[in-house]
């Protein structure tokens, strides 16, 4: 999974990546830690979106085999994916929903609750 995951990188990424390889001191991120490395902590999955992606114009990124598909900008794939939320939120209320709860992502849903 390394080699497939850097090839999600940015020609900088890779050469720090080597870099990193070739010190012995250094901790080299690989597998599912190389992806969040890449990502800057959160990977998200263009599968994830719930608004048009190609209207939003945020940056993909791919890997050499188009198998795999993740937003360059976590940031602003919350931003999009919030107002998407909300707009579904807002067609539930106006069908009739007597209420329709945002659980956060940086929240756990509790079933029971």
């Amino acid at each position: 999974m390394t080699v497939r995951h850097l090839t999600l990188a940015s020609k900088r990424q890779q050469r720090a990546w080597l870099a990193l390889a070739d010190d012995p001191d250094a901790y080299v991120p690989t597998g599912h830690q190389l992806k969040a490395w890449l990502f800057g902590g959160q990977s998200i999955s263009t599968a994830r979106a719930l608004f048009d992606i190609a209207a939003s114009g945020l940056a993909i990124v791919a890997d050499l085999f188009d198998e795999e598909a993740y937003f360059a900008d976590s940031e602003a794939f919350w931003t999009h994916q919030n107002a998407a939320v909300e707009a579904r939120r807002a067609d539930y209320l106006a069908a009739g929903w007597a209420d329709a709860v945002i659980v956060p992502p940086d929240q756990h849903f509790h079933s029971w609750e």
